[in-house]
């Protein structure tokens, strides 16, 4: 083991923590994915989709598609992070922080976009009933 053993310490305890939350990330991706696309192939070859159900068969893998990245980032921070615990080489520790630096941008662009929209659909649910009203 090189470099600071508090470093190593913290890093092998959160190892194994990213690993399973990434995975679970996988999991729920692909099952997001396999409910939509089975969802929506039964819905199609029965004929008798509520309204509306259309739309989440098509969000639904979107969805899963999406939580793929950050699931993706987190499985590549665990993995530096047993190549540094591994050979404890610096450049190792650079390229986990650097994994773990990746999964938040994107975390935080994500929450920026969610705040967003939902400031617009609260927009949009306000104005609809004032431009029926106006309309009648």
């Amino acid at each position: 083991m090189a470099g600071p053993p508090g470093i190593h310490s913290a890093l092998a305890g959160t190892k194994p923590w990213v690993r399973l939350i990434g995975i679970l990330g996988f999991i729920s991706a692909g099952f997001m994915i396999v409910v939509g696309v089975v969802g929506a192939v039964f819905g199609t070859a029965f004929g008798d989709l509520p309204p509306g159900m259309g739309v989440v068969f098509l969000i639904y893998p979107l969805m899963g598609a999406l939580y793929l990245v950050p699931s993706l980032y987190l499985f590549r921070y665990a993995t530096r992070i047993g190549e540094y615990m591994r050979d404890g080489q610096e450049v190792q520790l650079e390229l986990a922080l650097q994994s773990q630096r990746s999964f938040w941008r994107f975390v935080g662009i994500l929450c920026l976009v969610g705040i967003v929209l939902s400031v617009l659909m609260i927009m949009v649910a306000i104005a609809i009933p004032f431009m029926f009203r106006s309309a009648g």
